[in-house]
């Protein structure tokens, strides 16, 4: 199984508190991530307007509003199979 996507927290995890951008080493993990042709999506409790775009870093989605909504640089980046086992396991508690 290869990794196709990952999510990133904003505040504390990429980007320290107080700092406008990630650490040097940060953004060249996200880079190589970007060029391994796995997503790179930012989750945050930030409204959409107010989360930082950083040089050379594309979202390929972002879930904003403390997950209230959800926008995609595509039609659907995922599989409905994918996007169901999703929300059951969401469902269930586990």
């Amino acid at each position: 199984m290869s990794i196709k996507i990952v999510f990133f927290d904003m505040d504390g995890t990429l980007v320290d508190y107080g700092s406008p951008m990630p650490a040097p080493d940060t953004m060249l993990a996200l880079r190589q991530l970007a060029d391994q042709g796995i997503k790179i999506v930012i989750s945050t409790g930030r409204p959409p307007y107010v989360v930082p775009h950083f040089p050379g870093i594309h979202w390929n989605a972002s879930i904003t509003f403390n997950g209230a909504l959800v926008q995609s640089d595509q039609k659907c980046f995922m599989k409905t199979r994918s996007i169901t086992k999703i929300l059951k396991h969401c469902m269930n508690g586990a």
